[in-house]
């Protein structure tokens, strides 16, 4: 059986090319509508977007067109934003190169919110200056699902007056964008480059992987139990590094459990003992 390579474990990821916060900052926030109803908030997105600076826009699976004449009515000098959108299948796709990934939700059962937008947004535009980042604004009929939130490092809620709770979209993405932009430039050298949402999808696929050869998992709640192991993983902050150890981690230990298992069924059989 062939040994399971381990990762490298002296590659420097110090990220010496970016020792200051990047001027051009803004380029690197995705800002991701997921599943959006209707074509009008798509396009008044866009245009929340551009007039905080912001250019990415990423849609998944949305529900209309995005160069409708509604959309392309309510993005009202936002017209090259909307052109440029990715449209994606996934969530995963969307977010696959950001390192910081932040939903925008209220307070829910089995997932408490990290703070309030005016608490965390000094953070968040702080990190934004840094690395790649991407916010997350689900549908205008459900929000974001239990699995959305579950890719997030971050979830953040946009306080409201409690006798009308609800934003419209691009409400939404105005005031978070305006948090971004208001936080002043730092000078003092970013942290270090997290991993990105890919890395950390297929780390969490390989787990999924490995507990299930181990036995660990268990339907019907397994979905539960993984969706809750990705959550710690997440606030672990992991950089790239710290992911392929996991993963050769992960990979040793089946290569061990499977050497195991045919070296046990290769023995021969032992003849019963006389009484």
């Amino acid at each position: 059986m062939t040994r399971p390579k381990m990762p490298d474990m002296d590659i420097d990821l110090a990220h010496d090319d970016r020792a200051r916060a990047d001027p051009d900052w803004r380029r690197r926030v995705r800002i991701v509508l997921i599943r959006p109803e209707h074509a009008g908030n798509i396009g008044a997105a866009a245009r929340a977007m551009k007039n905080m600076g912001f250019a990415d826009l990423r849609l998944v699976a949305p529900a209309c067109g995005h160069l409708t004449h509604d959309a392309l009515t309510m993005a009202y000098g936002a017209r090259d934003v909307l052109e440029r959108a990715r449209v994606h299948a996934t969530l995963a796709d969307a977010t696959a190169e950001a390192r910081w990934v932040v939903g925008f939700a209220r307070p829910r059962i089995g997932r408490p919110v990290d703070g309030r937008l005016p608490d965390t947004g000094p953070g968040l535009g702080l990190r934004a200056r840094t690395d790649d980042i991407a916010l997350l604004f689900g549908s205008e009929i459900s929000g974001l699902s239990n699995d959305d939130l579950a890719v997030c490092h971050q979830i953040i809620a946009i306080p409201t007056h409690a006798s009308q709770p609800s934003l419209n979209l691009s409400q939404a993405v105005l005031l978070a964008c305006y948090e971004l932009v208001r936080v002043p430039a730092p000078d003092a050298a970013p942290p270090r480059a997290l991993a990105t949402a890919a890395e950390f999808d297929g780390l969490h696929a390989h787990l999924a992987d490995a507990l299930g050869a181990i036995g660990f998992l268990h339907p019907p709640h397994d979905r539960h139990l993984l969706r809750d192991l990705r959550g710690m993983i997440n606030r672990a902050e992991l950089d790239a590094r710290e992911v392929r150890i996991l993963r050769g981690i992960l990979s040793q230990a089946r290569w061990a459990r499977e050497r195991a298992r045919g070296e046990a069924s290769s023995e021969p059989a032992r003849e019963p003992e006389q009484g």
